[in-house]
């Protein structure tokens, strides 16, 4: 699942991932998601589902035809307030091995701050920094809930 389809390059490369896997992407300018559509019929991927809605619609609507999420992107609508109600309502479909990806999460302060709400939750075993995006992790089979910070090698390049 796919929160910000945009021109479907992140979504390109999720379906490269699991070719067998099936990918709902959720976009809701009109007219970027039939761009979208279009990349996929020319790059012959068919394991894409594009929705053109407002997250908000698809939340109260086509959301509850699916019965698990195994990954889901998030990557729209960078404020607080509407992470924290996107992950509540998909936490219902949650299995132990799914994982979340925040993009963005240090696009803003009020972003980040929704970032690190959720890496305390208690579901949430285990969640990795990134910079870019963040990792939510639930196996309870993880000993320690644990936050983990990642420092890309490219930020220092050129620096002695």
């Amino acid at each position: 699942m796919e929160f910000g389809t945009s021109l479907g390059i992140a979504t390109a490369y999720l379906s490269a991932g699991i070719p067998s896997g099936k990918i709902i992407t959720i976009e809701g300018d009109p007219a970027v998601a039939e761009y979208a559509g279009k990349n996929f019929q020319c790059l012959g991927i068919n394991n894409i589902s594009v929705v053109n809605e407002t997250f908000e619609t698809f939340l109260t609507g086509r959301l509850q035809d699916l019965k698990s999420i195994d990954l889901i992107f998030i990557d729209g609508n960078h404020r607080k307030a509407s992470l924290l109600q996107y992950y509540a309502a998909f936490k219902k479909f949650f299995t132990p091995q799914t994982i979340v990806i925040v993009d963005d999460i240090y696009w803003s302060k009020e972003m980040n701050e929704g970032w690190k709400e959720l890496t305390q939750y208690p579901e949430v075993t285990q969640s990795v920094d990134c910079f870019q995006f963040g990792l939510l992790f639930f196996n309870p089979g993880f000993i320690n809930k644990e936050h983990h910070l990642i420092k890309l090698p490219w930020r220092s390049l050129g620096k002695k």
